[in-house]
């Protein structure tokens, strides 16, 4: 007879690579892929200069920047819902800049920004569509993150400065408290922006005219070095430079913010990277699954299939070995003589 014993082997090795194909098919796909819902805020701190208003000079101090980012919603009977669907995350990045001259204690608030973001959940690359009150307009690059397994290579990348898509180049492996990342960098060269914000123009004095005030545009260069965590695609870090100038016509330009070495704060860094390794054990746990579970199937299947070979029926082994099976024993009837 069969033992007991292989058909649990059996059973349990094809449980294993059931298992195995479940996880490939369902849950990997599940886990690999941006949430729709989320939020996180990060503060960024660096030093540089702003103009002063009064003499055109610029002055010296710290950067601030806090960078919040959640999900795009809408309103549905009076609830708030996540745009996004099975392929498709929408994130909100609301950026609060603030600068603070040497000597004061008072910021001075240089910009806020709202973007909006629609991207492909797996591959991390952004997609056009309108969204509620948000018309996504970015092109078919990549932003908010790169795509699970980061390759060691260049990427399109969006610049939200300057509105325009750069070369986002490969330059190393980083560890940052203890988590492995891969560091990127684009230059941005100077971009005309457009008419001045709000004035339109700077004063004469600023640019060496005798008018009162001259018709100017805003131009802006940016480079930056990000990091990402590269089982996941997850950016983890930055370091900025921008600057801001104002140029007229005559091509005489007249610096507005210089930004250096934005980064960033450690509190905030440390946060990120925390939530950064939990991503990365989850993703590496299941890649590693299917792999462990198919291997303990196959000896587990492989090994009942031998147990069942090397069993025959009762009786078999003595058949085939010439002796005769030992009779029952039956009762002795004597005769009895009358």
């Amino acid at each position: 007879m069969v033992s007991k014993s292989a058909t649990v082997l059996v059973g349990t090795g094809v449980f294993s690579l059931s298992l195995a194909g479940l996880t490939v098919a369902v849950a990997q796909p599940a886990l690999f892929k941006a949430s729709t819902v989320y939020s996180t805020t990060t503060d960024f701190v660096g030093t540089g200069s702003n103009i002063d208003a009064d003499t055109g000079k610029l002055v010296n101090g710290a950067v601030t920047m806090k960078r919040s980012t959640g999900t795009h919603t809408h309103d549905v009977n009076g609830k708030k819902v996540a745009y996004g669907n099975s392929s498709t995350a929408v994130y909100d990045i609301y950026s609060d800049t603030s600068f603070t001259a040497d000597g004061s204690t008072t910021a001075v608030n240089l910009s806020k920004t709202l973007q909006t973001y629609a991207f492909d959940r797996n591959t991390g690359k952004l997609q056009r569509g309108d969204y509620g009150d948000a018309t996504v307009l970015a092109p078919n690059a990549y932003a908010t993150k790169l795509p699970f397994g980061a390759k060691k290579t260049s990427y399109q990348y969006y610049d939200d400065n300057t509105a325009t898509t750069a070369t986002m180049t490969y330059v190393g492996e980083k560890t940052i408290d203890g988590l492995k990342t891969y560091e990127y960098t684009y230059s941005v060269p100077g971009t005309d922006m457009g008419v001045l914000p709000v004035v339109g123009a700077v004063p004469g004095a600023w640019v060496g005219e005798t008018s009162p005030s001259v018709p100017a545009h805003q131009f802006v260069s940016v480079t930056e070095h990000l990091y990402f965590e590269p089982v996941t695609g997850s950016p983890v870090g930055a370091d900025v430079d921008e600057n801001v100038w104002a140029q007229v016509a005559s091509g005489t330009k007249v610096d507005l913010v210089v930004v250096k070495g934005l980064h960033v704060t450690p509190a905030s860094q440390a946060a990120v990277i925390k939530d950064a390794k939990a991503s990365k054990a989850k993703v590496q746990l299941l890649q590693r699954a299917p792999w462990v579970l198919g291997v303990l199937g196959l000896l587990l299947l492989a090994g009942g299939l031998l147990r069942r070979r090397g069993q025959t029926p009762t009786g078999a082994s003595s058949l085939a070995s010439g002796a005769l099976p030992t009779p029952r024993d039956e009762p002795v009837v004597e005769a009895k003589l009358r």
